[in-house]
């Protein structure tokens, strides 16, 4: 009779029980954070924020979410400022569009100079031009 070998019994990865090293690997929980931690942070935050930058540069400098770092900017009082950068001021370029809007539609426009209708529109809208609706009549008020 020959004698067989014992199989050899693979060691357990630490940390999984019998169950979850059939099913899967399951990660363990994040660590949860005091809120005296969070006060830090949302201070850190509100820090860089107050400096000029903005939420998604904090957020990229800090390691957080945009709506994480929005979230600690909310939490520390922080006024935040409008989104969409600043408002476009009115240019030599937007007084010629006006002045050509007085006389054509904004296609028209936008086939004689090339420029974009969103490009016309925007233009207009900082020199103050109030804009037309296809039949030549003043457009409602936009909100």
């Amino acid at each position: 009779m020959v004698a067989r070998a014992r199989p050899v019994r693979r060691p357990r990865p630490v940390g999984l029980t019998r169950q979850s090293s059939r099913r899967g690997r399951h990660r363990a929980a994040p660590p949860t954070t005091t809120s005296a931690e969070r006060f830090v942070v949302s201070v850190d935050i509100a820090a860089l924020y107050d400096e000029g930058m903005g939420i998604r540069s904090v957020a990229e400098e800090t390691g957080q979410s945009y709506s994480t770092a929005r979230r600690h900017l909310l939490a520390a009082g922080v006024e935040l400022r409008p989104s969409g950068g600043r408002p476009l001021q009115a240019d030599p370029l937007a007084y010629y569009l006006a002045g050509l809007y007085r006389r054509m539609s904004l296609r028209a426009i936008q086939a004689r100079t090339g420029y974009g209708y969103a490009f016309i529109r925007t233009r207009l809208r900082a020199a103050g031009v109030e804009l037309r609706d296809r039949q030549g009549r003043p457009r409602k008020a936009e909100a």
